[in-house]
């Protein structure tokens, strides 16, 4: 199996339920009392709910040459 190959098999494994994470942080969020629940920019909302769950992945290796290789992309 190739590394693309096996990176897709993985992907799928591992975003199963993603859905259902995105939800559950956005409740997260917005019982957190940080948002204004008369107006706030839902976009940020679900922004921050994202990159929160990518942080479980990720766990310090923002500061990797890999993701800044990555990010630029």
């Amino acid at each position: 199996m190739t590394f693309a190959e096996e990176t897709m098999e993985l992907a799928l494994e591992r975003t199963e339920g993603l859905r259902e994470q995105v939800i559950a942080e956005i409740k997260r969020l917005l019982q957190s009392g940080a948002v204004n629940l008369e107006s706030h920019n839902r976009g940020i909302l679900f922004g921050v709910a994202v990159e929160n769950i990518a942080d479980l992945w990720l766990s310090g290796e923002r500061k990797s040459k890999e993701y800044r290789n990555l990010k630029c992309f």
